[in-house]
């Protein structure tokens, strides 16, 4: 603060220089709360919260490391599933493909999650290490389970753990950090703790069939008449403000209660690519993934900021897409330039399922 000038005359010019810094010291200050703020809408009184999660500072997390906490991060994962992988052609046609995405991505700044099912044991017969490669890159390795339903799914709780176990141990020996995996969900067991036991620390993107594992009369006709995921594939929680928090949990009976001492994290997922402008809930039908889909990006980061003025949770939003059904190259990137858009805004910024993960814990 400047001192007052002791009673002595203030000269006419120097009188105007300090009006005309006032005025725009005034300006800045206005500009500061125009239209790329986020707005009056829920804003959160910070009360006696010791962390803002709309800082550029939060805690850290159990590594020690300090995790930025704000604003709401933004993520894409992609299933590398059901893709023939018995001939060379076809596998080194897979491998183009993931190198392609993470160019990509790594084009917008940004690094993808691959959560990986046959390429795995391809890659291992073959001597390959893309996997690695793309770890060394900055992208994030996981595993896509798929076991829980189906011809081949483990009978019991044991043979549930030693799959997962092996599934992971298979993905760290291409030297890569396995912390996560999708596509757990088995209805007749416990996969909730078995896969706290296997070894990993979070899931992600849990869907409709998911919800077997809760008790018969908690479960809707609906999900009682689901005979495999195929048929109830939606996201979960259906409530869109609920699929961008993340919460812990220690039973598949109860997946959707958080429990704060919890073995496992559920990172879940706003939903896939394909279907943003329809809206995911019970029972959406197969999209098409197109320009409407990047219009119906905004006010999904809308509802995001909104949440994280009304809350301390750590907000995320989490996409996915499948090389089962891959998306058309220029549409994504159009889309991650929409994504770029809504950074440069300061709304949301890039990160990976695992930074999320990272960030839930330093908070907690």
């Amino acid at each position: 603060m400047r001192k007052k000038g002791g009673g002595k005359d203030i000269s006419p010019i120097i009188l105007t220089v300090l009006l005309m810094l006032l005025a725009s010291s005034c300006g800045s200050a206005a500009d500061s709360s125009g239209e790329d703020s986020l707005g009056d809408a829920g804003a959160r009184d910070s009360g006696n919260n010791d962390t803002d999660i709309n800082s550029d500072t939060g805690g850290s997390d159990d590594s020690g490391q300090v995790i930025e906490t704000g604003p709401v991060s933004i993520a894409f994962s992609v299933h590398v599933e059901n893709w023939p992988v018995v001939t060379d052609e076809s596998y080194q046609d897979l491998v183009s493909l993931l190198q392609t995405w993470a160019d990509l991505f790594e084009a917008h700044e940004a690094h993808l999650t691959f959560e990986v099912k046959e390429i795995v044991a391809a890659a291992t017969q073959r001597g390959d290490t893309v996997l690695a490669d793309l770890e060394e890159r900055g992208h994030i390795l996981g595993l896509h389970i798929d076991v829980g339903a189906g011809p081949g799914a483990p009978g019991n709780y044991p043979q549930l753990v030693e799959e997962l176990t092996s599934r992971r141990i298979a993905l760290e020996d291409h030297g890569v950090t396995v912390r996560h995996a999708s596509g757990i969900c088995a209805p007749e067991l416990d996969w909730i703790a078995a896969a706290g036991e296997a070894g990993f620390t979070f899931t992600t993107g849990l869907v409709e069939y998911c919800l077997k594992s809760l008790p018969e009369e908690e479960q809707s006709a609906r999900i009682r008449n689901c005979a495999n995921p195929t048929h109830c594939h939606g996201p979960v929680p259906y409530d869109l403000n609920a699929r961008m928090i993340p919460w812990r949990t220690n039973t598949a009976s109860a997946l959707l209660d958080p429990m704060p001492d919890g073995q496992l994290v559920i990172l879940p997922k706003v939903g896939g690519i394909y279907c943003m402008a329809e809206g995911e809930g019970p029972g959406t039908p197969r999209c098409t993934f197109g320009d409407d889909d990047i219009a119906a990006l905004a006010p999904i980061v809308d509802a995001g900021n909104v949440l994280a003025q009304s809350t301390d949770e750590v907000v995320h939003i989490h996409f996915g897409f499948s090389t089962v059904n891959p998306p058309d190259l220029d549409t994504l990137d159009r889309l991650l330039d929409a994504v770029d858009n809504h950074v440069a805004r300061g709304e949301v910024r890039w990160s990976t399922v695992a930074e999320h993960y990272d960030r839930f814990v330093a908070q907690e």
